[in-house]
């Protein structure tokens, strides 16, 4: 009797890691790009971390490949079919070691997102508010410097820029995101703000250092009237009056 108990309970636990390994790491529809060209498309699962990277044909296959991320451009994922994600391993400011970062918008500044939980990251589609662009400015900025932006555009302009934006991730809801930023000359991305990751750089001072070429956008840095979550806002000041 105590023997079938215990093949039971081994059963049950077998069975519930699994169905915990499937919650947390399931195989998401996906393509992965690689440096020498080639693409591969499918479905993708990061394993036991973000560069643990498993790949199928489909979800009936049932070997999967496993990927070396080294020869990985960039993973996109299509759990969004409208709002197709696309996941990067890049050199940062931060470390000697590439950092597994998210492509939240891609400009002549470009911004990256990263976590220290770069698997949560990876599968936070769920917890992710895709409101338009509009929508999520109308929230996120400061209602004086949204202003001040909105009224020096034209029509076209306006639409342009909501239009742009609106791939933006309002909220990453995991526990530390860190902002970086990359003009197509830098070899690195440069971090310049983390929510929720208090060791990390100060947004004014790292932001000063890396808009010094535009004196009117760093006096607004300076003064806080533009802070980090007025980043997209401070991105599009710098391409019409300082670039």
């Amino acid at each position: 009797m105590k023997k079938n108990i215990y093949i039971l309970f081994f059963i049950l636990s077998i069975n519930l890691n699994s169905q915990i390994e499937l919650r947390h790491n399931p195989y998401v529809k996906g393509s992965v790009v690689f440096k020498n060209g080639n693409i591969i498309k499918g479905v993708v699962r990061l394993n036991s971390s973000a560069f643990d990277i498993r790949f199928k044909d489909s979800l009936k296959q049932r070997k999967a490949k496993k990927v070396k991320f080294k020869e990985v451009e960039k993973i996109i994922t299509y759990t969004d079919s409208l709002n197709p994600r696309e996941f990067y391993y890049k050199k940062t400011d931060e470390s000697k070691f590439l950092y597994f970062v998210e492509l939240i918008h891609s400009d002549t500044i470009s911004t990256y997102v990263s976590s220290s939980d770069r698997v949560a990251l990876f599968y936070s589609e769920s917890n992710i508010d895709r409101r338009t662009g509009k929508e999520w400015m109308d929230e996120m900025q400061n209602e004086h410097a949204l202003n001040f932006i909105h009224h020096q555009l034209s029509i076209n302009q306006r639409r342009l820029f909501y239009r742009n934006y609106s791939l933006l991730y309002a909220r990453i809801r995991i526990e530390k995101i860190d902002y970086f930023l990359h003009k197509k000359d830098q070899k690195a991305l440069i971090l310049v703000g983390s929510k929720g990751n208090p060791l990390y750089k100060n947004f004014k001072k790292a932001a000063t250092k890396y808009f010094q070429d535009c004196p009117a956008l760093v006096e607004k840095i300076q003064s806080r009237e533009l802070k980090l979550k007025h980043l997209p806002e401070i991105i599009e000041f710098y391409k019409l009056y300082c670039n």
